[in-house]
């Protein structure tokens, strides 16, 4: 595909199956994302692929007509434009050595309706937030509804907002909402930075968990998170088992007064963290205003 229907890298959709091994997707400016997985019994795997360098531009009336009937979704704003991987309505992702690098916004995205995906060996890193829409922020994996993801060595760096964002109810006028999960083993997040806008400064978040979903992360080193290195609200669940917590502000912060404590923390260490645990009574940012703040 060329010029205005150019609109994603490598895309699958209507049970539709792809496999793409030893890719290079680079400089994809044109693309709303650069690897689009979209409906039920659709399927993609990626294997030994980079994305890098997928930026923003302005989108034409043409633009987003050709992107609504390529993904079956109604493209409200333009500035949805730059993602890394979307994956969404029921359709599966698989991989291993998937580096997504220097995307718009989001790096990999799990959305609505039982999106699934199971990686091995993920890199996520410089994602950078959108120049009209700072109050986004930006997120190196999202996982929320009813999506599930599954995925051993990951490495999640250098970006302004969240890390891993597992998110359940959604904030606004519909209020969508579903359980979805995220299972992680062997998980470094690292050199997460607020997000500076005009209202006030958001995120440095490196794990947040708004329920109802569940996060389960084991194996893991969490350094360097300029608010929080994991943050659990509103009826999440986390089971954080064999790793560190390391030079956060916060290392845990808890934002739910009836989270259960009882198996969700085993062998894990806090080193050099400002505060290592605290609760619902400290004055950090609430993560579903954050959340809130971004649209979602």
């Amino acid at each position: 595909m060329t010029g205005h229907t150019s609109i994603f890298g490598a895309n699958a959709q209507k049970g539709g199956q792809l496999t793409v091994r030893r890719a290079l997707l680079a400089g994809n400016a044109h693309h709303v994302s650069a690897v689009r997985v979209e409906g039920e019994e659709t399927s993609t795997v990626l294997e030994d692929v980079r994305i890098i360098g997928v930026q923003p531009r302005p989108l034409s009336e043409t633009d987003v007509s050709a992107a609504a009937a390529a993904a079956g979704t109604n493209f409200d704003e333009l500035s949805v434009s730059g993602l890394g991987v979307w994956v969404s309505h029921g359709a599966n992702l698989s991989g291993r050595r998937v580096a997504i690098q220097q995307t718009t916004g989001f790096g990999l995205t799990l959305s609505s309706n039982g999106a699934s995906a199971a990686l091995d060996d993920l890199l996520v890193g410089g994602v950078t937030v959108h120049p009209e829409h700072p109050e986004r922020g930006s997120y190196g994996i999202l996982v929320q509804l009813t999506a599930d993801l599954t995925a051993n060595r990951t490495h999640i760096r250098d970006l302004a907002g969240f890390g891993l964002a597992v998110v359940g109810e959604l904030p606004g006028p519909h209020h969508l909402g579903g359980a979805p999960s995220a299972s992680l083993s062997g998980l470094t997040i690292e050199g997460i930075t607020q997000v500076d806008w005009d209202e006030g400064a958001f995120g440095g978040i490196a794990t947040v968990t708004v329920g109802p979903a569940s996060a389960d992360l084991s194996d893991f080193l969490i350094h360097d998170a300029a608010l929080a290195g994991i943050v659990v609200a509103r009826r999440a669940d986390l089971r954080a088992t064999d790793g560190v917590l390391q030079s956060n502000l916060i290392g845990l912060n808890i934002q739910d007064e009836e989270f259960r404590w009882e198996g969700a923390l085993e062998r894990v260490a806090f080193r050099d963290n400002g505060v290592d645990i605290d609760s619902v009574t400290a004055p950090i940012p609430s993560a579903w205003e954050a959340l809130d703040a971004v649209g979602f």
